[in-house]
């Protein structure tokens, strides 16, 4: 491998770690030891390997690598019954130290709460309620309209916020179901009605039954669907437009407060300079 490649990012070495960590932790499984032998040994070989997962020497990897054959080796022997091995490996749990023996249990992570960022404001902090603001801190921001897909709305800051980005989504869904209602009822259930009423007259004019007494028919039933789809477009165009008409009553209120604002701080440091050159003549002639 060459010496400019990190270990751990290369396909051989994670391959060679991974067969000698399952291999290992297989053995141990198999081994004629006391169970709480087993949990320590496996404990020790876990905690082993993540101590050295960091690790970029060569000469370490190397060393870790001889150290981990060696303890397989010992462990294939008392897998396959060899008494000397078995008691090397009892003795050899023995004298592990305590902190590699120790089971790692990984944190329950906490439950994260919901983000507020998708909270929808209360009607009292609406962003058309507190517009035009009387004063602000420093310069004032002008908001700008903003279309999405026919839909305004009053653009702040970029990155719009997560919560007016969801509130256009849902929106834009559900003007996406009404249309596809609309085409749903005109191409599918409208042919479908008059089917059904076709289907209706040929079995009367069979029976010789006389025409429906009810006046309800299939096409009726369609056609008013078709009507309530209709005026429910037309009341969101008449919302979007009057609520487009208040964004615009909003920013050119705030264009004007701006620029009476900036008349208001050229003045004052208009005013400002002049005290300033008032005071440096005064400073001249009591220099003379």
């Amino acid at each position: 491998m060459p010496r400019f490649l990190l270990p751990k990012r290369t396909t051989a070495h994670r391959v060679a770690s991974i067969a000698l960590y399952r291999a290992l932790l297989s053995q141990s499984s198999a081994a004629p030891i006391s169970g709480e032998q087993r949990t320590t040994l496996q404990n020790a070989i876990r905690n082993r390997f993540r101590d050295n997962r960091e690790l970029q020497s060569h000469q370490l990897l190397q060393v870790a690598f001889r150290a981990g054959y060696e303890g397989l080796d010992l462990l294939d022997g008392s897998v396959a019954g060899d008494t000397e091995s078995t008691e090397f490996l009892s003795s050899f749990i023995a004298d592990i130290p305590s902190r590699l023996t120790r089971s790692q249990t990984r944190p329950v992570p906490k439950p994260q709460p919901p983000p507020s960022n998708l909270v929808c404001l209360p009607p009292e902090k609406n962003a058309l309620t507190l517009r035009p603001r009387p004063t602000v801190p420093g310069r004032r921001h002008i908001p700008n309209i903003a279309s999405a897909n026919g839909l305004p709305f009053l653009r702040f800051t970029k990155p719009q916020p997560a919560n007016l980005s969801r509130v256009l989504r849902q929106t834009l869904d559900a003007r996406d179901k009404t249309f596809q209602q609309v085409v749903m009822l005109k191409n599918y259930w409208m042919p479908l009605a008059k089917y059904e009423e076709e289907w209706d007259d040929i079995v009367r004019r069979e029976l010789r039954l006389g025409p429906s007494s009810s006046g309800v028919t299939w096409t009726s039933a369609v056609e008013d669907a078709m009507k309530d789809n209709a005026l429910l477009v037309r009341q969101r165009r008449a919302k979007d437009i009057e609520m487009a008409r208040k964004m615009q009553d909003i920013v050119d209120q705030e264009t004007e407060l701006a620029r009476l604002e900036d008349e208001k701080r050229d003045a004052e440091k208009k005013k400002r300079i002049a005290e300033r050159k008032e005071m440096n003549k005064a400073c001249d002639v009591l220099n003379k």
